[in-house]
């Protein structure tokens, strides 16, 4: 893609190569899950080995910066460039066989996002912004979808499952036409930046990697980002017409 930062062309270039990778096990089928504490965090051989390519890979090119990646943990450096690594988001869907998985990179700056890429190696898309600018997919400018009405929309719905969460912050999403739990949130965010999904609620944790950078996604392709409940940290990304029809004002420049 002509026009782009180096730092966007290499996480471009890092994403896809990693991409392929967890394309060719995939498609193998030889990687078997094993847990990280319980039954629901999964991780694989896969999610070791792309991490690794991806980390070798920034150490090549990028030796100064720092790094929070979900397998490894933080590499503190002493940068405040901080590259957000997630080598397999989907990981259960992987182990399962499911064709939805994606490689999630982004850069931040003093802890502000400055560049992301979502690559779906199964698919051959690559969404990639940079502060400021437009999303593209596969090159291409996108933008987020406004329907018409609540009850028209489709949403991805990833807030949590628990007891104690998710029941509230559901509630006025019941109306839409469809909720969607995907089990990738990078690729549910490159959705709603492509128009695809017409929101997605989700809940912010300290894992940044999951949505850090499909949240400039978003951003770039003209949506919004509102925290609905703050006190849970539960989340909605959309159009920002759609958002307030469902949560309330949104900030606009």
């Amino acid at each position: 893609m002509a026009g782009l930062s180096d730092d966007l062309a290499a996480a471009i270039t890092i994403a896809e190569a990693a991409g392929e990778l967890l394309r060719e096990r995939f498609l193998a089928g030889v990687d078997k899950p094993n847990f990280k504490g319980s039954r629901r965090d999964v991780v694989t051989a896969a999610d070791v080995d792309a991490e690794r390519l991806i980390l070798g890979a920034l150490a090549e090119r990028r030796p100064e910066d720092s790094v929070l990646a979900e397998e490894s943990g933080s590499t503190d450096r002493g940068s405040d460039r901080v590259w957000c690594v997630d080598p397999l988001d989907g990981t259960t869907n992987f182990a399962a066989g499911v064709p939805h998985f994606a490689v999630a990179l982004c850069l931040a700056v003093g802890g502000e996002p400055r560049l992301a890429v979502t690559h779906d190696p199964l698919r051959g898309e690559t969404g990639a912004v940079e502060l400021g600018g437009p999303t593209l997919l596969n090159g291409g400018p996108v933008s987020v979808r406004r329907p018409e009405h609540l009850e028209d929309a489709v949403i991805a719905d990833n807030l949590p499952l628990d007891n104690a969460g998710g029941g509230p912050g559901r509630r006025p999403l019941e109306p839409a036409r469809g909720l969607r739990e995907s089990g990738s949130m990078a690729l549910d965010l490159l959705w709603v930046a492509a128009g695809r999904f017409d929101a997605m609620a989700y809940r912010r944790s300290e894992r940044l990697w999951d949505y850090l950078g499909g949240e400039l996604l978003v951003l770039g392709a003209g949506g919004a980002v509102r925290e609905t409940e703050p006190e849970r940290h539960f989340a909605l990304a959309g159009h920002p017409d759609f958002i307030e029809t469902i949560g309330g004002p949104v900030a606009r420049d």
